[in-house]
């Protein structure tokens, strides 16, 4: 409820919905989880998690090259980001 309220108040927010699609994630809601990534991309073209956030999803699904595509995006966009590390192992392996 609390990062539905932050989406609701600032729906611009890529922040926000990055760390809602997040949370949807985790739930299972895969489905959800792609919309609100691309509703921060929509907000932020250059956000990094939301691309993480696809990335995730894609791979989850079997998706394998829209998951490759979007991790390497991420790196793109934050070669030294906090994820960075595990995403390349993640790349080696798709």
């Amino acid at each position: 409820p609390l990062l539905e309220r932050a989406v609701a108040l600032r729906p611009g927010s890529d922040q926000a919905l990055v760390a809602l699609a997040n949370a949807v994630l985790e739930r299972g809601d895969k489905a959800q989880a792609a919309r609100l990534a691309d509703r921060a991309l929509a907000a932020n073209p250059a956000s990094a998690e939301a691309y993480l956030v696809k990335g995730s999803v894609a791979q989850q699904l079997g998706n394998n090259p829209e998951a490759r595509a979007a991790y390497q995006q991420y790196l793109r966009l934050a070669p030294r980001g906090r994820y960075a590390p595990d995403i390349r192992n993640i790349l080696e392996s798709l």
